[in-house]
């Protein structure tokens, strides 16, 4: 049987605020598993679904990732004689 402490007095013990021992107890404490706190388990088709909806959005944003790098360089030549029809 395990002696129940206080976390104030512990956090004493330690020499450190109860404050900080309290952050590190949600950081660190393993999580309660009770049947409140369980996920439901996905089925291997959702998982493959998402796994394919991801990679599709993957694929959609390298392609919209180069055409922005394209329309950049683009936009930031400078032009060899200002606007068409203007003399310098």
């Amino acid at each position: 049987m395990r002696a129940e402490r206080t976390v104030k007095a512990v956090a004493e013990e330690l020499g450190i605020s109860p404050d900080r021992l309290y952050a590190w107890r949600l950081l660190y404490a393993p999580k309660p598993s009770g049947p409140a706190q369980a996920k439901p388990e996905r089925s291997l088709e959702q998982v493959e679904e998402d796994n394919r909806r991801l990679r599709a959005e993957v694929l959609r944003l390298r392609e919209r990732e180069i055409v922005l790098k394209k329309s950049l360089g683009i936009l930031s030549e400078t032009p060899e004689s200002g606007m068409p029809g203007s003399r310098r």
